[in-house]
């Protein structure tokens, strides 16, 4: 039995592209052209991906916002009773500045929630490609670069 003269992948190569390079080289530019597909594919998946993680982060930060506010409003009229009832030594020292800072950790706590809203918020912008926009910012192929 008589081999084939492409014994090896890249004498084959080298043999299509003398024999017919038109063929060979639409091959490569499909090859290309797929390759270049599947990018896109990828990045459109990624790009769906963060922006629906984003918006969990979002819906979960606001909905934890009222519960934090009631949280800030119930220990400032704790701390606010526990400085009358001192006042009146019905309580201790050390209750009221335990009330104090239950206060303190609470309204850190809203704080932090706050800001955990609004870093989502940008973080879904971003992923929406409209975070420049909405900030009024230029573009940087759109802005001029002192020289």
């Amino acid at each position: 039995r008589k081999m084939s003269g492409c014994l090896k992948k890249a004498n084959c190569r080298k043999k299509m592209l003398h024999d017919r390079p038109i063929t060979f080289l639409a091959l490569d530019k499909i090859q290309g052209l797929a390759h270049d597909a599947a990018g896109a594919v990828h990045a459109e998946r990624q790009v769906r991906q963060n922006a629906g993680l984003s918006w969990n982060a979002m819906t979960i930060a606001a909905e934890r916002i009222p519960v934090l506010t009631q949280y800030v409003d119930s220990s400032k009229s704790a701390r606010d009773e526990y400085g009358k009832q001192f006042a009146l030594g019905q309580r201790s020292l050390l209750d009221l500045l335990d009330s104090e800072n239950e206060y303190f950790t609470a309204r850190r706590d809203l704080v932090g929630g706050q800001y955990d809203e609004l870093r989502a918020r940008f973080r879904l912008l971003a992923d929406g490609n409209q975070l420049l926009d909405t900030l009024g910012v230029k573009h940087l192929n759109e802005a001029t670069l002192p020289e």
